[in-house]
């Protein structure tokens, strides 16, 4: 007798939703739940107001919906604020509210807008728009002649001062403290 592959595997129920949904009254709803997900994590009302302002400027700019934004859109906000001469802190804050947003729908909704709209959610937040982009350096012709680059030793840029060791030391951060085995090798 031929056994039966095939399995069934629990899954949740989509919600029974209006066959004629608004997807502005529909993200005003998801923004509620997104903000009841900060007080029930207990931030601050004072972050709650502020937050909530910065992710409602952020949608408005976007002028669609969560769930269609794309990475042009999102280069397309942060471009403008650039234009117009906001701060980098500023546009940071902008890409990370609306990444956190999106991050609550996938995790929260995506079962309602895929049934809802028919759209999959996937994050438009990439590493060319992200706000901490990638800042890792591709090695370049100067891994291959210095010997320092290649072993990923770090290497300090020299002080104007290198040949007065007094005056090399007394910076704070560049201290230089003996390890254990020459303090021991100076005292024996």
């Amino acid at each position: 007798m031929v056994e039966s592959r095939l399995r069934v595997i629990e899954g949740r129920v989509v919600p029974d939703l209006p066959a004629a949904l608004d997807p502005w009254e529909f993200q005003a709803l998801c923004v509620e739940a997104f903000v009841a997900s900060w007080r029930a994590r207990g931030f601050s009302p004072v972050t709650i107001e502020n937050d909530t302002g910065l992710l409602e400027r952020t949608l408005q700019a976007l002028g669609r919906p969560a769930w269609d934004v794309t990475p042009e859109d999102i280069d397309r906000v942060v471009g403008g604020l650039a234009v117009d001469g906001r701060a980098p802190s500023t546009r940071r804050g902008y890409v990370q509210i609306f990444k956190g947003f999106h991050r609550f729908l996938q995790a929260r909704k995506a079962v309602e807008i895929e049934a809802a709209f028919g759209i999959r959610l996937v994050c438009p937040v990439d590493e060319f728009n992200a706000s901490r982009p990638c800042r890792r350096r591709l090695p370049g012709p100067a891994a291959a002649t210095d010997p320092g680059a290649r072993r990923g030793v770090l290497r300090l840029p020299q002080s104007p001062h290198s040949h007065c060791p007094q005056v090399r030391t007394r910076r704070a951060r560049l201290r230089t403290f003996p390890d254990p085995v020459s303090r021991w090798i100076a005292l024996g």
